[in-house]
């Protein structure tokens, strides 16, 4: 019964890392993208665009 507890902790120990580390790495692509826009987004945002219309152009692809 042990052996099989320990099995079920390591792999939650292991998920939950996996998760973390995935939230980690999209906060960084994330905040990259945003950093290399920003000139882009405050115009954007001086000429009346909205929070929303300005999130979307964040998430979505990027035109290469």
């Amino acid at each position: 019964m042990w052996q099989e507890r320990l099995w079920g902790v390591m792999f939650t120990v292991f998920a939950v890392l996996a998760v973390v580390l995935a939230s980690v790495g999209l906060y960084g692509l994330m905040a990259h993208t945003v950093a290399q826009r920003t000139r882009e987004i405050g115009i954007r945002v001086a000429l009346g665009a909205g929070q929303g219309s300005v999130g979307r152009m964040i998430v979505r692809a990027p035109r290469v």
